[in-house]
């Protein structure tokens, strides 16, 4: 019975070492691992076979921190998160930085991608001098995917490789979403990026979403005195303040009569200095933020009526207002004025 045993104790140790070969060979012709990042493989006997690959992969980026004039500040001091939410005025530029880190280190050749996945109107430029879209390819989540410019060959825990050229987006209007998603997979003869690249080995993301900023209606305010004045509503945030003033002659019932009303010609009026008129697009341009609170004074300092009513109608004036966060460029992006070093605003 001894013998016996002893036989087949023989015959199991000729097994696994048959199997460590052949789990060897198959490794150095450059398939048999395919798993994602590192894969320990051990058979009894104690062969442990390791790819060389991080034991995982991320994408984080700092947190965006929401300060008291609408705009945001990264906190690239502080512990790096896996989203950010942000709250805007349309044209806002936000801060997004997000970096691929990976736990562990590579050890063996690999190829990097980033998965990038939006909704809605939103801008935001890709380093491309490190990072090249592969045309045709999605990832997972559905996303255009990039690859690293270079092969990876000794990259540890402490490397951070970043995404974003400018570190900025901006959101146009509406709802908005950006996410990122890394992959990382070895590099076998003969691959490339793109022929290696597979969806199934997805690490861990970064998300960003975006929600406009509930945007209150400007209130035009008549003082007793004749004066007209705009105060904006309850925004947490410096905005600037723009306005239209509509005039037109409207007869007892209030329908508008068919006569084109003149400046200086049937009326005349005067605003503050502080406001400007824009000849290119018609608005009148507070030129101070106006912060929470206060008030864009003296849109219309003294109307009066210097022609001849048509019969039985008089003027009506109406003013139609807007608003936009003061900072973040909006007031460029969308209204298309210029900042000055004061803070004022200015447009030709």
């Amino acid at each position: 019975m001894n013998k016996v045993k002893e036989f087949f104790k023989k015959k199991r140790a000729i097994l696994y070492a048959a199997l460590a070969l052949l789990l060897v060979a198959a490794i150095s012709a450059g398939f048999g691992i395919s798993a994602k990042y590192r894969k320990d493989i051990s058979i009894p006997g104690k062969l442990i076979i390791d790819a060389g690959l991080a034991s995982d992969i991320y994408i984080k980026e700092p947190l965006a921190e929401r300060k008291t004039d609408g705009s945001y500040l990264l906190k690239t001091e502080g512990e790096p998160v896996d989203s950010n939410s942000f709250i805007v005025m349309p044209g806002v530029e936000l801060p997004r930085d997000p970096f691929v880190k990976i736990d562990g280190k590579t050890e063996i050749p690999a190829y990097l991608y980033a998965e990038i996945v939006k909704s809605g109107n939103i801008e935001f430029t890709v380093d491309g001098s490190k990072w090249t879209k592969l045309e045709g390819k999605t990832g997972k989540n559905g996303g255009d995917i990039y690859a690293y410019y270079e092969v990876l060959t000794n990259l540890n825990s402490n490397d951070r490789i970043y995404i974003l050229s400018e570190k900025k987006v901006t959101v146009a209007e509406g709802e908005a979403e950006l996410d990122f998603y890394p992959y990382m997979l070895k590099q076998t003869d003969g691959s490339t990026p793109a022929s290696a690249f597979n969806k199934d080995y997805v690490g861990k993301g970064t998300t960003g979403t975006y929600t406009p900023a509930k945007q209150n209606a400007a209130e035009v305010v008549h003082e007793n005195d004749g004066t007209v004045d705009v105060k904006p509503g309850n925004e947490d945030y410096p905005v600037y303040v723009r306005a239209t003033v509509v005039v037109n002659w409207k007869m007892a019932d209030g329908v508008v009569y068919a006569k084109k009303v003149v400046e200086g010609v049937d009326y005349r009026f005067n605003t503050d200095g502080k406001w400007f008129c824009c000849d290119s697009d018609g608005f009148y341009y507070y030129t101070d933020p106006v912060a929470e609170g206060e008030t864009a004074s003296d849109l219309v300092k003294l109307f009066s009526a210097i022609g001849e009513a048509p019969e039985g109608c008089t003027l009506s004036v109406t003013v139609v207002t807007q608003t936009i966060q003061a900072a973040g460029g909006a007031v460029t992006t969308e209204w298309g004025c210029t900042v000055n070093d004061d803070g004022t605003i200015s447009k030709n």
